[in-house]
């Protein structure tokens, strides 16, 4: 069947060039380099015309699709389902695909998990597509102890994983374990495999993940990754500059924006419902910097002090301090008399190049002061030995 599929594609122009060497490679039974093969062609636009490219797995690939690498069988039908308009029928066809997988004895054999892995991650992406979140979860949860099996996973599979359960979160509207899953797939997942409209996707509800969820107060790994530079230039490009503001408690640079974006903000409700949440992450993050700022031995911190650095009124100074204790973004002890606090600790976070001048400025003075002290130490040793 897929000698004499061949053959008729050489009526199809676009198509007529490539067909002598997969003829060859199919006759002589080269099932890598047929592979190869394979994949250069999914590039080229003639196999992504409408449903040429399910036609070509049916007609084609399936003849041989045991004879191949498990995971690349696993990505040539992922494609063509992905050509599927009805999520049941691209199910379907993932589910009989997978299974007529027999991976040769030569395969690893977490080829054949990662495979299956792979494919469950996909029929679970399409039950989210038509609602069916229960379905979905308990494939996810296989998927999860799939991989928990596997000693080394690849990439690939991590990478697919890691965007079903992004998706499922973004389902369930769970912004901090979507924003941790979206990160995970981003690392496993090269950026040049992703189209200019996935990178811009990916970055925008990274973005707004990161900023109304209740759990996250630092953004610096989110900021440092270059997915955010897709959104530059764009209509979405405010998201960016709003998580910087946050990310350092600039509280002048965020009333700007949010006065200069304020039409583009107010198009997602989900910025205008958590209004109040944003404020006290702003706070919070003013707090955490004015903390920065201090040397070690200047933690102790009036709330007079405070309240200048986060613009709020002194009597609501306690009540941050107690969130931000109860975040465990800070740890001190509050003096309620003394009307201050003592910081022993503030959560670490991502450092812009101001805030590392900052920290070398305190190391220098921590130099000096060790210095001058050992100086002293050295000085007042012959008396005390005498």
């Amino acid at each position: 069947m897929a000698a004499s599929y061949l053959i008729s594609l050489l009526d199809n122009k676009n198509a007529a060039e490539s067909v002598p060497r997969l003829q060859d490679l199919l006759e002589r039974k080269l099932w890598h380099q047929l592979t190869l093969a394979i994949e250069e062609e999914m590039s080229k636009p003639w196999l992504q015309e409408g449903d040429t490219f399910v036609m070509f797995y049916e007609c084609f690939i399936q003849e041989f699709e045991q004879k191949i690498n498990p995971l690349k069988m696993t990505q040539f039908a992922i494609a063509a389902s992905s050509k599927y308009s009805d999520d049941e029928a691209a199910q379907q066809f993932l589910v009989s695909t997978m299974g007529r997988m027999k991976p040769s004895k030569q395969e690893k054999p977490s080829a054949e998990v990662e495979a299956k892995c792979i494919f469950n991650c996909e029929i679970a992406r399409h039950k989210l597509e038509l609602g069916k979140m229960e379905e979905a979860k308990e494939l996810m949860k296989g998927c999860e102890k799939q991989l928990d099996s596997i000693a080394e996973a690849t990439d690939l599979t991590n990478s697919y994983y890691y965007r079903l359960n992004a998706e499922y979160h973004k389902k369930r509207k769970s912004p901090a374990e979507f924003y941790r899953a979206s990160l995970q797939y981003l690392t496993y997942t090269p950026m040049s495999t992703l189209s200019v409209e996935e990178q811009r996707d990916t970055a925008r509800d990274l973005c707004l993940a990161a900023l109304v969820a209740d759990s996250i107060f630092t953004f610096g790994e989110l900021l440092s990754h270059p997915v955010l530079s897709s959104l530059e230039g764009t209509e979405h490009a405010w998201m960016t500059t709003m998580l910087t503001a946050l990310n350092i408690g600039n509280i002048t640079q965020y009333n700007a924006l949010c006065e200069a974006e304020k039409v583009r903000i107010s198009q997602y409700d989900i910025m205008l419902a958590n209004e109040t949440l944003l404020r006290q992450k702003l706070s919070i993050a003013a707090l955490i910097e004015l903390i920065f700022q201090r040397k070690a031995d200047e933690r102790l911190i009036p709330f007079a002090d405070i309240a200048s650095g986060t613009n709020l009124p002194v009597d609501q100074v306690e009540l941050l301090l107690i969130k931000a204790l109860s975040l465990k973004l800070i740890r001190g002890t509050i003096d309620e008399v003394e009307q201050c606090v003592h910081i022993t600790w503030a959560v670490p976070h991502a450092l812009d190049m101001d805030q590392i001048r900052v920290l070398k400025d305190n190391l220098g003075s921590w130099q000096i002061r060790t210095q001058e002290m050992m100086n002293y130490v050295e000085d007042q040793s012959p008396e005390l030995f005498t």
